[in-house]
């Protein structure tokens, strides 16, 4: 009996757990459930952005009250319960002719 119960975790219960591993690997990418748009609206606990790729408005829970409206940001989020886990503001940098800019650039026209 006991050679029966071995054979049965070598054979059937092993195999099972390597591949349900391997399965929450591939499903827990880090960069999978990312969002980088503006910051159009900000309520209690939750944020608003527009999506800079498909230019749709996404409502995120948001905890933290370290935002402005007009922010860019780029967010890592949940993708069950849509809470944001990691927020990074994006800075405009100053348009330089040349291009040594590196990062988000913007030509913003100047006022006489």
């Amino acid at each position: 009996m006991r050679y029966g119960a071995v054979l049965f975790l070598f054979l059937f219960a092993m195999p099972q757990s390597f591949a349900q591993a391997s399965i929450f690997a591939l499903n827990n990418d880090p960069m999978a459930y990312v969002i980088t748009g503006t910051v159009e609206k900000i309520g209690r606990n939750t944020l608003e952005i527009r999506d800079e790729n498909d230019k749709v408005l996404k409502r995120f829970v948001y905890f933290a009250s370290d935002v402005q409206l007009g922010d860019r940001v780029r967010a890592r989020y949940e993708p069950a319960s849509l809470r944001i886990t990691l927020l990074k503001k994006m800075t405009k940098l100053e348009y330089k002719k040349d291009g040594q800019n590196l990062g988000y650039i913007v030509q913003e026209e100047k006022k006489p």
